[in-house]
């Protein structure tokens, strides 16, 4: 007779403004959906999700616990803030202090949280449970070398969602378990039998004909490099094309939006927020995704979801992009500044769409499944160290 395993009791909190499940969005929180949702399959884990406020209507799972926590309003100047200021210091504020509090009314194998904070130091010494830092992003570049060590001399183990997130917190001199678990991609592609007509009526709703589409989805700021695919989409000067940049600008830096829209003809156009849900149907009408990043993006789900949706990817090549770019589907740009939009202008230019249909391919690499693999294997190895 088999013993059965006893599955570990887990915890997972961000320390984010957005509620889990995520209802309001965030690629973090919709990757700890999906690694929730495939528990509910494989069952490996007891999970308890540690969230503020906000998600409570939706957060029913067999096999998911959900705990709701108050953010609290902190005054702008506080002991916190002058304590760091004098010492060096960082203490958590009432909002973390309470989640804290809430994790160590139970023992855990292991409390996983996301956040690329200075304060995670001092979380993982207050919890009474070993704490695991899950990294999407370049922890080295938002806290600097010394406090992403300071931080892993505190955790237990950390799992990345690239080798380039990594082996970036390798660099820091770290001693702790480092895994990687790649993004998984969250997008329905529409079904062949539909894809003629939602194209059809995509196309039309933005005044398209039979251009050429390239297509930019994400955030319109600086560090996403949107002016400098506008620049090169500009000086491409290739007919029959449109350029379509879907995603709303930062309210804090309008600015930077006015800027690109001064400098934009009358073939970039600006869809705004379009809901996660109706990507895929931007997807199928599109012919090319570009993926202009000027920062070091660690895991870019618009790639995968590009990939899965059998369209041609033109890429910065940084930080982990090309881990998750497939060569035949990726047109991975290299050089910045000036020599940047140079190549990107380039690959505009000489992009042959009747040639890349010969080659297309519908990517499912990045499962649901496969980060779930990969995350729990992470945990059970670090759980047997910690």
């Amino acid at each position: 007779m088999n013993k059965e395993i006893r599955r570990p009791d887990i915890a997972i909190i961000t320390l984010a403004d957005l509620p889990l499940p995520a209802v309001k969005g965030g690629a973090v929180e919709t990757l700890i959906d999906n690694i929730c949702a495939q528990n509910e399959t494989e069952k490996k884990l007891n999970i308890d999700v540690f969230s503020i406020t906000g998600g409570e209507h939706v957060s029913e799972k067999n096999n998911t616990n959900y705990h709701y926590y108050k953010k609290m309003k902190e005054r702008r100047i506080t002991i916190k803030n002058v304590l760091y200021k004098i010492t060096g210091k960082v203490i958590l504020n009432k909002t973390m202090r309470t989640a804290v509090s809430l994790i160590n009314k139970k023992n855990y194998d292991l409390v996983i949280v996301t956040s690329i904070i200075k304060e995670i130091a001092c979380f993982a010494e207050k919890c009474n449970s070993p704490v695991v830092w899950y990294l999407h992003g370049d922890a080295v570049e938002v806290l600097g070398t010394e406090w992403v060590y300071q931080i892993t001399q505190k955790c237990a183990g950390v799992i990345a969602v690239s080798n380039f997130v990594a082996n970036r917190v390798k660099e820091t001199g770290a001693k702790i378990p480092i895994y990687t678990a790649k993004n998984c991609g969250d997008i329905t592609r529409i079904a062949s039998e539909d894809e003629e007509i939602v194209r059809k009526n995509v196309r039309t709703q933005y005044g398209i004909n039979d251009e050429i589409v390239f297509a930019y989805v994400g955030r319109i700021i600086p560090i996403k490099g949107v002016r400098e695919l506008v620049d090169a989409f500009t000086k491409a000067e290739r007919k029959k094309t449109k350029l379509l940049i879907i995603g709303s600008p930062d309210p804090s830096n309008e600015t930077y939006f006015s800027e690109i829209k001064k400098h934009s003809g009358e073939n970039v156009v600006f869809t705004g927020y379009i809901p996660h849900n109706d990507l895929n149907k931007i997807y199928c009408s599109v012919d090319v995704v570009v993926v202009p990043s000027i920062c070091n993006e660690a895991a870019p789900l618009t790639v995968v979801e590009s990939q899965q949706c059998g369209k041609f990817v033109i890429a910065a090549n940084r930080g982990g992009i090309s881990e998750y770019a497939v060569p035949a589907m990726t047109d991975l740009i290299e050089g910045t500044g000036d020599s940047f939009i140079i190549n990107l202008m380039s690959s505009i230019k000489n992009f042959d769409v009747e040639e890349f249909e010969k080659k297309r391919q519908f990517i499912t690499k990045f499962t649901q499944e496969n980060l779930y693999k990969e995350f729990t294997d992470a945990i059970f190895k670090i759980i047997t160290i910690a």
